[in-house]
C-alpha cells in the first residue's frame, strides 16, 4: 500500500497533464516489457490476455484520450526520450 501511495504522489506532482500521461505510458510500456521477458525467458504461466494486468489496454485507452498516435509514443519510447 505505501508502494502505490508513493508512486500515485510522484505522478500527481507532475502538473503539465500531458507529461504525467507520457510519464504513465512509460511505465505501462516497462512494465509489459518486464511482463513478456518473464513469459520468454522464465517459467511462467501467462497464457491469457491478463498476463500483463492488462496494462495494453490501459496504454490503449491512454494514446486516446491524449490523442497520442501509437506510432509517435513508440518512437518516444525507441529512442529513450521519456
Amino acid at each position: 500500500m505505501l508502494s502505490i501511495s508513493r508512486l500515485l504522489k510522484e505522478i500527481s506532482n507532475i502538473e503539465d497533464s500531458s507529461k504525467r500521461i507520457l510519464y504513465v505510458l512509460k511505465m505501462i510500456e516497462d512494465a509489459i516489457n518486464v511482463y513478456q521477458d518473464l513469459d520468454d525467458n522464465y517459467i511462467v504461466f501467462a497464457g491469457s490476455e491478463s498476463k500483463n494486468y492488462h496494462l495494453e489496454i490501459w496504454k490503449q485507452y491512454l494514446l486516446k484520450e491524449s490523442k497520442i498516435k501509437p506510432s509517435e509514443f513508440n518512437r518516444l519510447y525507441q529512442s529513450g526520450l521519456l
